[in-house]
């Protein structure tokens, strides 16, 4: 009798323990999920945060009750000790394209296709590409928000200019696990943070540059570039064997973020739990077991 239930139990722990690790793999990569999707939320928070900074501008008496270009020019020129700390600078372009810089200069915007959306395609709120300002050569990404004047006339827009440099800093301190991390694409798979080779950040093109052993990458960038989430197995950028990629638009951009995992480090992280659940098991059969021996036997 006493052999009969140690085998049943020793069979219900094999069995139990291949569940408890193929459940660990599957709330692993859930997780991981999770994770892509909480990090481009927060991408998506900063842009977020930086749209609202621009309603200073936006909401200015001498936008809503003024409207001239060359009034609003003086006015901003006024404001740098007020900017917020999101922006490197901030201007002003109005209807015809002609540009106000806080810092008082003035230029020609007109040719921006920022500028040509918001004006011509009836966007108010646009997040470019990241790009090399004009002003600093400094690669920025454009928030744009347009103006409108007290009868709700679109007269122009502010642009608040980013540095790119504060995501790649934040993505490159991202951490999943022990050998997880973050990527950052924008709308045309140029790479802005890239923590394997930062050598990829602003120089390469995923979608259009040959990375060698790396070809099986090209249809993912694609599918991140059309602002679409998925989760997929690629050859890893650190010689790991395979990685798992999980990926999210950031919502208000043109961007995308991908959180990539090895997968033995996938394995390794299921196997640690499966082991502890199994140690679990094996306590709680055993305890099982004399109890029934004593209730048997005695």
């Amino acid at each position: 009798m006493g052999l009969v239930i140690t085998v049943l139990f020793a069979t219900l722990i094999i069995a139990s323990n291949s569940v408890i690790r193929k459940q660990s793999l599957q709330e692993t990569r859930a997780n991981i999920t999770v994770v892509a999707e909480s990090y481009a939320s927060s991408i998506t928070g900063i842009i977020d945060s930086c749209v609202s900074a621009l309603d200073f501008y936006t909401q200015s008496d001498v936008v809503k009750f003024n409207g001239s270009s060359s009034a609003i020019g003086k006015w901003l020129a006024t404001t740098p000790t007020r900017r917020n700390s999101y922006f490197n600078y901030v201007l002003y372009i109005d209807a015809n394209g002609n540009s106000y810089y806080d810092s008082g200069k003035t230029g020609f915007h007109g040719d921006r296709e920022y500028f040509n959306t918001i004006m011509n395609y009836g966007a108010n709120i646009v997040v470019t590409n990241p790009t090399i300002a004009r002003a600093t050569g400094i690669i920025s990404t454009m928030i744009v928000k347009a103006a409108f004047d007290e009868n709700n006339n679109k007269i122009g827009m502010f642009v608040g200019v980013k540095n790119v440099n504060e995501f790649q800093v934040d993505m490159n301190s991202f951490k999943y696990g022990e050998y997880g991390y973050a990527i950052m694409i924008d709308g045309e798979g140029n790479v802005i943070c890239f923590p394997p080779d930062h050598s990829y950040e602003m120089n390469v093109n995923l979608l259009e540059d040959d990375v060698e052993n790396h070809k099986d990458i090209k249809p993912v960038i694609e599918d991140m570039i059309d602002q679409n989430s998925g989760r997929v197995y690629i050859e890893g950028f650190l010689g790991m064997g395979q990685e798992l990629a999980v990926y999210n638009p950031v919502d208000m951009t043109p961007w995308s973020i991908a959180i990539l995992v090895p997968q033995s480090q996938i394995e390794a992280t299921a196997n640690k739990i499966s082991l502890i659940l199994l140690f679990s098991n094996i306590f709680i059969g055993v305890v099982i077991f004399i109890l029934l021996f004593i209730i048997i036997y005695f």
